[in-house]
């Protein structure tokens, strides 16, 4: 009698043990990525090459890219949690930093461009699809 309640203690503790470790982890909210200049070079590449810019569109995206990204990383402070007016601030940013873009291009582009920026929207760290 005394082994069986030692057995049905034993699978109680192991499934709820189980029960437990399945449950999502509870992630702290980050801020987003910012990217670094290997990436934001890549990005106008693929940009450039989507869009088709011409050789000297290309240089003065790149200059705003890494302007852009460079003004962020200043802002945002070291992994943060950005504030709701930081946030606010960081989407003016945004805003502003594409419409300079626009400004250097024509209407086919700009249209790619808005296309463009949607597919490679930078995600918060903690809203990423899960791995598989």
């Amino acid at each position: 009698m005394k082994l069986r309640s030692i057995e049905i203690i034993t699978i109680s503790l192991f499934l709820l043990a189980s029960s437990i470790l399945a449950q999502p982890g509870i992630r702290r909210e980050r801020p987003p990525r910012i990217r670094d200049e290997k990436q934001v070079e890549k990005m106008v590449d693929d940009l450039a090459e989507t869009i088709r810019l011409s050789a000297s569109q290309k240089v003065e995206v790149r200059k705003l890219f890494v302007e852009h990204f460079n003004t962020v990383r200043e802002k945002m402070g070291k992994g943060e949690r950005p504030s709701e007016s930081q946030r606010q601030k960081m989407e003016k940013l945004k805003e502003e930093f594409e419409e300079k873009v626009k400004d250097l291009l024509n209407e086919k582009q700009k249209a790619g461009f808005e296309k463009f920026m949607q597919e490679h929207k930078v995600r918060p760290r903690n809203n990423r699809p899960p791995r598989r």
